[in-house]
């Protein structure tokens, strides 16, 4: 009930996730890391954009870029990406960053 009137509810507004993670991350136990199951549950509570990076790119930049680019393409009406620019990863950040600034996605520093 609580949450039947809590989605009629949201539709009143045009609500941005701004802080959104996808992929699975090696690291972290999530009951439901499916990017569909994700994207159709933020839809559902009304969410119009999401703004998100690659649980990956924590660990392996390139393959998290990877990942979140064909998410990105499969989602593009809803969905805008960042790159993460790790300090760890200080040289492969940067080449990355060089390679796919053309692509406009915003950036994210994480701090070391």
């Amino acid at each position: 009930m609580i949450l039947d009137n809590l989605e009629n509810k949201v539709k009143e507004y045009f609500i941005i996730d701004s802080h959104l993670h996808l992929g699975s991350p090696a690291y972290l136990y999530l009951p439901s890391n499916n990017t569909d199951a994700v994207i159709n549950l933020l839809k559902r509570f009304g969410v119009k954009k999401a703004i998100c990076s690659n649980h990956a790119s924590f660990f392996s930049i390139r393959f998290g870029l990877n990942e979140l680019l064909q998410i990105l393409e499969k989602y593009r009406d809803f969905l805008f990406g960042y790159f993460v620019y790790n300090p760890n990863f200080d040289s492969i950040s940067l080449k990355l960053l060089k390679e796919y600034l053309v692509l406009r996605t915003a950036t994210k520093v994480l701090a070391s």
